[in-house]
């Protein structure tokens, strides 16, 4: 996965086996400090496979 925007400061390619855009958020959430903080301050766009990701499929 890569970031992208203030969230590079958390590095720009990642690696995880996941299955879905939850996982990737719940696991860097859990990994990651400051990551959970930064995601409930700011918005976010999920893309995945160049495609734009619905919030409830988050």
């Amino acid at each position: 996965m890569c970031l992208h925007g203030d969230l590079q400061r958390f590095g720009r390619r990642l690696s995880l086996y996941v299955n879905t855009a939850a996982e990737v958020i719940r696991a860097l959430s859990l990994q990651v400090p400051g990551f959970r903080r930064q995601m409930n301050e700011g918005w976010y766009q999920i893309r995945i496979a160049g495609y734009d990701t619905a919030p409830e499929a988050v």
